[in-house]
């Protein structure tokens, strides 16, 4: 198992207790700081811990360690893996038993980012070690808050990725928190697998506080509509001092105007969201709903002394069940390079996941992409676990989960054991891919391993991108008044009873004409491979994004669902 970040290796989540020798292929290293005992620091859990750091600038001298210092690699890397930790909870909320994905697994920990940010030359040296020392996945809770420039072979993460992949490494990154606006999906190539993705008060029930609005507490008429959203600079402090303050939600938590916030007695935010990014110490509520709003403003208007609590938080079991949904802050498809694969991949939990923290808090609710990517990085270390053919298992996992916003669906590792058809997407596959995006052959064999025979495939083109051998199908551009179909092809092998019949069903929207040939599949003892052809017809459809799915069943236990987005397009001839 890699984790990206740093770790905080005294957290119970990293026990080693029944945990048995450390693997003689593992060739990975504890390195040595002030703050971290290679001997006492590591065990036969957490394996390895590394940290790299390539610009001096990049880092504070204190940092030169690869413990953790912001709680972030630590909270990852025991949701992947971390130990079963009866009692754990976060100041009483979600109490229960914590355990991470796999956790029986192993955990190195490569440390790449620090105050200054993330290295690229560190970054590509950590998977380089990573590969080196035999780990079998690689989870990166590393995404970009606004869209790269880098398409896939500039781009350090994605470069990295499929040197992993080359050798049989699973790369698991998040999507990133840029959402809900679309195409801001991080890390949308082929050869990565690319994961989605509470708030309470230690206030006394009888404390009673007064009440602002925060565009009324403005330290001047000039910053009224700054202060309406509590941004830096905005509040006069002697307005909002041992009150609870009403903030709009901005959209950009890091420019709250946190020195008079602190001297305040709480904060009630109102937000277009369905829940909290992340949680706090800090007494705060959330109001989602306008009409609430008014009321708290009308109040405020009409009240000679306007007063507010904020009560303990309570959980109160299945009266709200919010799951699964796409979390509001994560990155949406689709892919800024290009729309002829589907990202995100899959979906996992990401709102609200308690896990280890540092220091003496022992677990710490956290939100955001990264914390999904190690969801599925743990699933697929459990897979793992069970597959020892050294098939892939990313389309395992891929085709049991429910297009731009969720990719294939929900994560459901149990069902991922045993999935009965998989689409083995290949690296010439991703050699393919990149001639059809355009790189030069050169380019591809300056930077890939295994590619100096290679040759792209004459009249490459983009559209043909969506003819690589991946588990969900996507058409960037399929003109409504084309004279013929736009025809996919899949290849699917047979992982479950030698002897199998599929037959198919296809789910598609109004005016979207979707056909599968052959629309029937028998697999034998001397068959396990196939291929089938998937044409879609936009005559009839409405323009924009279609989204729909076909599936393969056996019958029995077996429902092997690819989903497909086709965006209908018109010409017009002036």
């Amino acid at each position: 198992m890699y984790v990206n970040d740093r770790i905080w290796p005294e957290a119970e989540s990293f026990n080693d207790k029944g945990i048995g020798p450390i693997p003689s292929k593992w060739k990975g290293a504890c390195e040595r700081a002030s703050d971290f005992n290679a001997s006492s620091n590591c065990n036969r859990k957490v394996i390895g811990a590394r940290f790299y750091v390539l610009d001096p600038k990049q880092a504070a001298s204190k940092e030169l360690t690869p413990r953790d210092s912001t709680g972030h690699g630590t909270h990852v890397a025991s949701t992947a893996a971390g130990a079963v930790v009866p009692g754990a909870s976060d100041m009483g909320l979600g109490s229960g038993t914590a355990r991470g994905g796999a956790p029986s697994a192993r955990i190195a920990s490569y440390k790449v980012c620090y105050s200054g940010g993330c290295s690229s030359a560190g970054i590509l040296k950590a998977i380089d070690d990573a590969i080196n020392d035999g780990v079998d996945i690689i989870s990166m809770s590393l995404g970009y808050s606004t869209p790269s420039s880098n398409s896939f072979l500039e781009d350090p993460l994605s470069i990295g990725a499929i040197h992993a992949d080359q050798n049989s490494i699973l790369p698991v990154l998040a999507a990133g928190n840029a959402g809900p606006t679309p195409s801001t999906v991080s890390h949308t190539a082929p050869w990565t697998f690319t994961a989605l993705g509470i708030n309470y008060s230690n206030l006394s029930r009888s404390a009673i506080y007064p009440f602002v609005i925060g565009k009324e507490a403005a330290i001047n008429s000039s910053v009224v509509s700054i202060a309406e959203k509590c941004y830096s600079g905005s509040l006069d402090i002697k307005k909002i001092s041992g009150s609870i303050v009403v903030c709009v939600d901005g959209g950009d938590p890091s420019r709250l105007d946190v020195v008079p916030l602190i001297t305040s007695k709480g904060l009630i935010m109102f937000t277009g969201k369905t829940v909290l990014g992340s949680t706090s110490t800090f007494p705060s509520v959330q109001v989602n709903n306008i009409a609430d709003y008014d009321i708290l403003v009308n109040y405020f208007h009409s009240a000679a002394n306007p007063t507010a609590t904020i009560y303990p938080t309570v959980e109160v079991p299945k009266l709200y069940k919010p799951a699964p949904v796409v979390a509001n802050f994560s990155s949406r498809g689709p892919g800024q390079f290009t729309e002829n694969i589907l990202k995100p991949d899959i979906m996992a939990p990401g709102m609200a996941i308690l896990a280890a923290a540092m220091n003496t808090t022992k677990y710490v609710f956290m939100s955001g992409t990264s914390m999904a990517c190690p969801h599925v990085s743990g699933a697929a270390t459990f897979i793992n676990a069970y597959d020892n053919t050294g098939k892939p298992i990313r389309n395992e996992l891929n085709l049991v989960a429910s297009p731009h916003e969720a990719g294939s669906g929900e994560l459901n590792h149990m069902k991922a054991l045993d999935p009965g058809l998989v689409f083995d997407t290949t690296t010439q596959d991703y050699f393919n891919f990149l001639c059809y995006y355009g790189y030069k052959e050169a380019k591809i064999k300056s930077v890939l391993k295994g590619a100096n025979l290679f040759q792209c495939p004459i009249n490459s083109k983009p559209e043909l991108i969506t003819d690589i051998n991946y588990p969900s199908i996507s058409i960037g551009n399929l003109k409504r008044q084309q004279s013929s179909p736009t025809v996919v092809k899949r290849t699917v092998t047979n992982v479950g009873a030698s002897i199998s019949t599929y037959t198919v069903r296809v789910n598609s929207p109004k005016g979207l004409v979707v056909k599968v040939n052959p629309d029937r599949i028998v697999f034998s003892n001397s068959l396990n491979k196939t291929s089938f052809e998937v044409s879609f017809d936009g005559k009839g459809a409405v323009s924009g994004y279609n989204f729909g799915d076909i599936t393969w069943s056996d019958g029995l236990d077996h429902s092997v669902r690819v989903v497909y987005v086709v965006k209908i397009t018109i010409v017009y001839n002036f």
